[in-house]
């Protein structure tokens, strides 16, 4: 019986710009076959990044400036990309991930040539790249030593790209899509539409070998998130935002959030859903054990948004410490919505550290410590 992918790919209409050389094995062997060939002294790439690759029509999109010979290895290729195509400088905590249409390429110690790039003037080596963060997130930014600074000492670094945490749990809702989608009808008309609203190739083959029950390599899962979130951007008005990208969301679902909680058309969001209590605890043996750890430091009482939020903080005063609370509230509400088998605890420091919860199934009980926690004294590490 055919699987969902090899059912679901042929169906999608990818234009010929697009095609690849996909008979290489994942990047890994030197020894890629490259029969009728011709290797050239340079080569002409267009890079796809899941930003532009919403773009109509990805033959439209412009060649790299510059050529790149053969010779060149995936790991230069990869900085080549990181300083020419992303604008980031090599000592910021970023790293670049090649595609190729069906999978991404895995090994940084062979060259183009040894791949089997061809790309030619006439026809290009499409190329899909994807910026990933794997720093620490509220780094200030002079500590980079970054030329494109501001002069306020106290600035902190926009991140970019998706992070290591974020794409965690985007790819643990797709899980949770993907048990409401089964059907191979379905499934096709799913990925049409993804294909009608996106070209980045990667992420159209990694959602059908979602579907196809194969475990995504993080390179895929990371494509896939910054896939979806380049659209949510894109789709955000400018206008309604001050034409200030950084604060587009923040904006833009406070007013969602809003009518969610008044229509409660949205249960599974579980905005104000009460927790477990005694007469409703989950007996299951936990499949998860979450320690909440806050920080409970002097700095908790500071204001949540930095300095180029100024409207937002203007409105909402919230502290760093309040917003920490929501998150954990989010996370419970959908743990105890979902009803996932999970035991929480907490922990607070400051300059010392101690348990506030043992583990338990009683989320009522965890919600109310964290409640009660409050910024105190330094932090001692």
């Amino acid at each position: 019986m055919s699987s969902p992918r090899e059912i679901l790919i042929p169906t999608l209409s990818i234009p010929s710009a697009t095609s690849q050389q996909e008979s290489c094995e994942r990047g890994s062997s030197p020894t890629t076959t490259r029969q009728n060939k011709v290797i050239s002294d340079s080569l002409y790439i267009r890079f796809i990044t899941p930003e532009n690759a919403l773009t109509q029509k990805l033959s439209g999109l412009p060649i790299f400036k510059s050529q790149i010979p053969p010779s060149t290895r995936v790991l230069a290729l990869r900085d080549l990309v990181k300083r020419k195509v992303f604008q980031k400088h090599l000592n910021l905590p970023y790293v670049v991930d090649l595609h190729l249409p069906a999978h991404p390429i895995l090994t940084d110690d062979v060259t183009l040539c040894d791949l089997g790039f061809v790309g030619t003037q006439k026809t290009l080596q499409n190329l899909f790249v994807v910026l990933q963060y794997n720093g620490t997130i509220g780094i200030p930014i002079k500590h980079f030593s970054d030329s494109r600074s501001t002069s306020n000492s106290n600035a902190w670094y926009l991140v970019e790209g998706v992070i290591r945490a974020g794409v965690s749990t985007f790819y643990t809702s797709l899980e949770i899509l993907k048990r409401k989608v089964t059907d191979f009808p379905m499934q096709r008309r799913f990925l049409t539409v993804i294909w009608q609203t996106t070209h980045f190739l990667p992420a159209v083959y990694a959602m059908a070998s979602l579907f196809d029950s194969r475990m995504l390599l993080p390179e895929e899962k990371a494509a896939l998130a910054q896939t979806f979130q380049a659209f949510c951007i894109n789709s955000v008005l400018k206008w309604a935002v001050g034409n200030k990208a950084e604060n587009g969301f923040a904006k833009t679902l406070k007013d969602v959030i809003q009518v969610r909680k008044i229509s409660g058309l949205w249960p599974l969001d579980g905005w104000d859903v009460g927790c477990l209590n005694a007469s409703t605890v989950d007996t299951r043996r936990p499949r998860e054990a979450v320690m909440i750890c806050v920080d409970c430091s002097g700095s908790m009482s500071g204001p949540a948004f930095e300095s180029e939020d100024q409207e937002i903080r203007a409105l909402e005063k919230t502290t760093k410490l309040t917003v920490a609370k929501m998150l954990f509230k989010h996370y419970s509400n959908m743990v105890s919505n979902y009803k996932f088998s999970v035991h929480f605890g907490v922990m607070k420091f400051d300059s010392i550290v101690s348990i506030m919860q043992e583990f338990t199934p009683l989320l009522d009980d965890v919600e109310k410590g964290i409640e009660e926690l409050s910024p105190n004294s330094s932090t001692a590490m």
